[in-house]
């Protein structure tokens, strides 16, 4: 369980994977890595032993153009996926779909898990909306927080991060990468 600032304590799924930001291009260029940095993370949480994947999300931050940062969830327990990028959450273009399923299926292949489909997460229409030009890593180390918390995570749901929130929302972040709840490898 965590404590947010005004007491209400909210749960961590423990079964939800945050991988690091050099999955994706390790992925993209065929290095063993990626899946060696993926099992790490797996096996430190005990999400990956012989009787199988116990994973029930993973999240993969990307960098598009050395530039601006998306978001691929790969929901494991309903084989689905979907890009979500801070400036129109529920409308990803068609590369950033791509991205998602290059992710979906060479992970499903790895491990052996079933086909995985697209579809928008149930509480996409949730997600605060980015505004400005230069806090898109804020925002999706905010929808992973989100995502990793779930829906009880509703400080940050549907207003845009500004001014002393876009501050709050770098704390928690970096709070959170200090306890080692998010893997890099």
């Amino acid at each position: 369980m965590k404590k947010f600032s005004d007491g209400i304590f909210i749960p961590f799924d423990p079964k939800s994977i945050c991988l690091s930001t050099f999955f994706y291009p390790a992925l993209r260029n065929g290095d063993k890595a990626a899946f060696q940095w993926i099992r790490i993370a797996l096996r430190d949480q005990n999400l990956l032993s012989d009787e199988g994947f116990a994973a029930t999300e993973i999240l993969i931050p990307i960098i598009i153009d050395e530039s601006h940062w998306i978001l691929v969830t790969l929901d494991v327990t309903n084989k689905v996926y979907f890009t979500i990028n801070p400036y129109h959450p529920t409308r990803p273009s068609q590369e950033e779909l791509e991205m998602a399923e290059f992710c979906a299926q060479n992970i499903s292949e790895e491990f052996g898990l079933q086909e995985f489909g697209e579809k928008h997460p149930r509480h996409i229409h949730h997600l605060p909306i980015q505004d400005d030009t230069y806090n898109c890593g804020v925002y999706i180390a905010m929808y992973m927080v989100i995502y990793s918390f779930g829906l009880n995570a509703v400080e940050f749901h549907g207003e845009p991060l500004k001014g002393q929130q876009i501050q709050s929302a770098r704390l928690l972040v970096l709070a959170w990468i200090l306890r080692g709840l998010i893997y890099f490898p």
